[in-house]
């Protein structure tokens, strides 16, 4: 599976947090110009902050993250441009502004984003959230006369369907023989079997059931000629979040926990919280009730729990997914 990485970092600078409508228009290293999983942050001047990832487009991604950011009304813009998954955003924050870093390595974004938001604002500056986007694996399938070949992990759709068809052409002196059969981005098995005259592909969520499926077919074809070759591969499908996404977030919740802690070692500040969609009312023990509006995490479609942050998009949500963690 080839799996390139990249490393962009942009910053936004105090004068735009001022007010500034601005549209960044900065390049991000894409994985491919066809993946169909993307990812996009939008920022508004408020700080709150929206991340839309496993969008099918660039457009899509950058459209609902500004709808997104939008909901609270003041400005908004990108940062960056969206980038194509599987890949990790962090924000790192300052007093005077934040920066993105995106990478495959969730660990080396974070680092990224701490280092330039303190090389570009001259202040202390930590990482204030971690997304993941899981991005998508392609397979597609080829026959013609030299029989089936399988091209499996690949980015894109288009990637798959060109190293299927190149595939096939390379094993036969009829190149014009070979179309596509299939393809797909899901998680499957995939097998071939032959017995040299007849050949039968087929897939399956298991890798006994995709070579039992292949050989029955193989077999019906040939008039029930054994079929003993057999090949075998797995397309991953989406790529899920690595342990480090949860090393990251945890790195974050310890220095919020350590920056909102009360000064009297021994005073506990207790509350509740109750939200009708992003309306949410944190009701202190002391009486004290402070209304504000959360924003959803976009992988369950539940409002997280932390006011304080990114216009409420810190903490958890109901679950006890993190931002961008989860399912519906």
């Amino acid at each position: 599976m080839k799996r390139p990485g990249y490393l962009t970092t942009r910053q936004l600078s105090p004068a735009l947090l001022a007010g500034a409508r601005v549209l960044f228009a900065a390049i991000l290293c894409a994985l491919s110009a066809h993946a169909n999983a993307w990812i996009a942050i939008a920022h508004g001047d408020d700080g709150y902050a929206f991340v839309e990832s496993n969008a099918d487009s660039s457009a899509e991604a950058a459209d609902n993250a500004l709808a997104g950011c939008r909901k609270v009304p003041m400005g908004c813009r990108l940062l960056g441009s969206p980038a194509a998954g599987p890949v990790a955003l962090v924000i790192a924050r300052a007093n005077g502004g934040i920066t993105e870093s995106t990478s495959p390595d969730p660990l080396a974004a974070a680092e990224r984003a701490v280092k330039d938001c303190k090389t570009h604002f001259k202040q202390v500056c930590q990482p204030d959230l971690v997304s993941w986007d899981e991005g998508d694996r392609w397979f597609a399938i080829s026959t013609g006369n030299g029989g089936p070949f399988i091209e499996y992990g690949d980015k894109s759709e288009t990637e798959a369907k060109s190293g299927a068809l190149k595939g096939c052409r390379n094993r036969t002196d009829k190149p014009e023989t070979c179309e596509i059969k299939a393809a797909s981005k899901k998680p499957t098995w995939i097998a071939v079997a032959d017995n040299g005259t007849n050949y039968a592909w087929a897939e399956n969520s298991t890798k006994d059931g995709a070579l039992s499926a292949a050989r029955k077919e193989c077999e019906r074809a040939g008039g029930g000629k054994p079929c003993g070759s057999t090949n075998v591969v797995f397309n991953p499908g989406p790529v899920a979040a690595p342990n480090s996404v949860a090393t990251v977030q945890a790195r974050i919740e310890r220095q919020h926990k350590a920056a909102t802690a009360p000064r009297d070692a021994d005073a506990v500040v207790r509350y509740s919280d109750t939200c009708h969609n992003t309306d949410c009312v944190r009701k202190y023990e002391n009486g004290k009730t402070v209304r504000y509006t959360a924003c959803l995490n976009p992988a369950t479609a539940l409002p997280m729990n932390d006011p304080t942050r990114l216009g409420g998009c810190g903490g958890t949500d109901s679950r006890g997914n993190f931002f961008g963690m989860g399912n519906l």
